[in-house]
């Protein structure tokens, strides 16, 4: 049978769409991102499904989900939707591509899991 990756190895393997109102923008660990985008950072992209890699009900990730992008619109910082999944368009998850600080990166990737 096939071996399942581990947690790291699937996080690097992962795609980040990204949707912004000029169309989508695919990212992915250790590949030039579309020049345009990446002049526009530097981006954090965070997740609030599935805390700490357990997953959660689908009620749970989209409540999550809401709390992130309020916590967005009240640091004003500049914020696209997106969606996170592997390869082959599994393990999809809500997420949002935020222009802020690293610091601010951490707290929130902290605070979200």
């Amino acid at each position: 049978p096939a071996s399942t990756p581990s947690p790291l190895a699937a996080y690097l393997a992962a795609c980040f769409h990204v949707f912004t109102p000029r169309g989508g923008v695919t990212l992915r660990i250790g590949v030039a991102a579309d020049p345009d985008f990446a002049a526009a950072g530097p981006w954090a992209i965070v997740s609030a499904a599935n805390p700490g890699s357990w997953p959660a009900s689908p009620a749970a990730n989209e409540a999550r989900h809401a709390e992130l992008i309020a916590m967005a619109r009240r640091l004003g910082c500049v914020w696209h939707p997106a969606r996170n999944s592997a390869d082959d368009g599994s393990w999809p998850e809500a997420s949002v591509a935020l222009r802020v600080s690293a610091a601010q990166a951490d707290g929130l990737a902290c605070h979200y899991g």
